[in-house]
């Protein structure tokens, strides 16, 4: 086994600068870099160290706002007391014509604006509304790039279901009339009561 070797700090180091001896009891000794003067470096910025200067604030950048995501807008009508005896009177005499359990008037949202009867299966909930809404208007248009047709001339959405149906028909370009029905009421009737009673609805809230 080789014993190993004493290293001295030498007395002077290879850029000229003299070697300050290590203290006494001591650990490594670091070599530094020699200090460099405004003469040896011009156009350098030195940072003068001999006061403490206060550092800038830090800025806290601001939250993004975030959007929530929402069904639709709620239309600007508003209904007054005429208006909502004419609507519920209306929806009243549809019920009375297909012997419909349930019939409502939404706006372009899904919001109820009147309605008549008690629905079924949560028919009259507001999530009910918004998705009649969205299933309307997606239908709607899945009906004019395969169909051909205008978005004026789609005439409704029919769902018939084992126990409980529903008709989607427009009201105007704001509103959507919505007749939930069970059998035995015929769906035709349903679908032709719907309709008159749609072209009487828009022009009221027109």
């Amino acid at each position: 086994m080789i014993p190993p070797q004493d290293k001295k700090t030498p007395d002077v180091l290879p850029w000229g600068a003299p070697a300050m001896p290590p203290p006494p009891n001591s650990g490594p000794v670091l070599v530094g870099l020699p200090e460099i003067t405004e003469d040896e470096a011009p156009g350098a910025e030195f940072l003068d160290l001999s006061e403490e200067s206060p550092l800038p604030p830090v800025k806290t950048p601001e939250p993004a706002s975030i959007t929530e995501p929402h069904f639709g807008e709620a239309s600007d009508l508003e209904v007054s007391v005429s208006l909502s005896v004419s609507l519920r009177t209306a929806l009243d005499q549809l019920r009375t014509d297909t012997g419909a359990p349930f019939a409502s008037l939404l706006d372009s949202a899904g919001f109820e604006l009147a309605s008549s009867g008690t629905p079924t299966s949560g028919g009259g909930s507001a999530e009910a509304g918004a998705l009649a809404a969205g299933s309307f208007i997606a239908v709607r248009e899945l009906a004019t790039r395969l169909g051909g047709a205008s978005a004026d001339s789609f005439g409704g959405l029919l769902h018939e279901g084992g126990q409980n149906s529903f008709f989607l028909a427009p009201c105007g370009t704001t509103s959507l009339l919505l007749v939930s029905f069970a059998p035995p009421v015929p769906a035709g009737i349903v679908r032709l009561a719907a309709r008159r009673t749609a072209d009487a609805l828009a022009d009221l809230v027109s």
